[in-house]
C-alpha cells in the first residue's frame, strides 16, 4: 500500500510540474488549474493549521493547564473576526493595530541589530587578513558614492570624483555577482526538478 501511494504521489507531482510549465508556452487552463489547486490547498493547510493552534495552545492551554491569561488573545482573534460584520468592524482595528505594532517592533529591532549595527561592528573591527582589508576600502568607496552634501563642481574636480566611479564599479559588480548567485540557484532548483522527472518519474536512471 505504501509503494502505491508512493507511486501516486511521484505521478501527481509531476503532472502539476509539467502543468506549471505549461505557463511558459502560454497561459493554458492546465497551469490555471494547478494554480488554483496549489492555491487553495494552501489556504486550506494554513486554516487548518491555524485552527489546530487555536485548540491545542490557546484553548487546552486555558482548560487544561489553566492558564487564564490565554483568554486574552483569543479575545483578540475573536475580535479580529468583527471585520466581516458592518456595524461592529471598528472592534477588529484594535487586535489588527496589536499586531502590526509587535510586528513592526520585532522586524525593526532584528532587522536594525542584523542588518546594519552587526554588519558595521564586523567591518570596523580589527583587520586580520587582506580580505577584511578588501572589504573594508569597497565599503569605504561605495558609501563616498552616495556624499551629496557638497558642490557639483566639488564633487567632479576633486578626489570623490574618483573615489565616488569606484564605488559605483563596486556596487556594479556586486549586484552583478548577487544576480549570478540568483540565476544558478534558480538553474539549480530546475536541475533537481529535472531530476526529478527523468529519474523519479519516467524511470529512464
Amino acid at each position: 500500500m505504501a509503494d502505491i501511494m508512493t507511486e501516486l504521489g511521484v505521478w501527481v507531482a509531476a503532472a502539476y510540474m509539467l502543468m506549471i510549465y505549461s505557463y511558459p508556452f502560454k497561459d493554458t487552463p492546465l497551469f490555471k488549474f494547478a494554480e488554483h489547486t496549489m492555491l487553495g490547498l494552501g489556504v486550506a493547510v494554513t486554516t487548518v493549521m491555524g485552527i489546530r493552534n487555536i485548540l491545542d495552545i490557546a484553548i487546552g492551554g486555558l482548560v487544561t493547564k489553566g492558564e487564564a491569561l490565554w483568554i486574552i488573545p483569543i479575545i483578540l482573534g475573536v475580535l479580529l473576526f468583527t471585520r466581516f460584520l458592518r456595524q461592529a468592524a471598528w472592534l477588529s482595528r484594535w487586535p489588527l493595530a496589536l499586531l502590526v505594532g509587535i510586528g513592526i517592533g520585532i522586524s525593526l529591532g532584528s532587522g536594525i541589530d542584523a542588518n546594519f549595527i552587526t554588519q558595521i561592528r564586523s567591518t570596523i573591527t580589527g583587520v586580520k587578513d587582506i580580505n577584511q582589508a578588501t572589504l573594508g576600502v569597497m565599503v569605504i568607496l561605495t558609501i563616498t558614492y552616495f556624499i551629496f552634501s557638497i558642490g557639483k563642481t566639488q564633487r567632479e574636480r576633486g578626489v570623490l570624483k574618483y573615489t565616488a566611479q569606484l564605488g559605483r564599479y563596486i556596487m556594479m559588480i556586486c549586484f552583478g555577482a548577487l544576480f549570478g548567485n540568483t540565476v544558478m540557484t534558480r538553474m539549480a532548483l530546475f536541475i533537481g526538478q529535472m531530476r526529478f522527472l527523468l529519474f523519479d518519474w519516467l524511470k529512464l536512471g
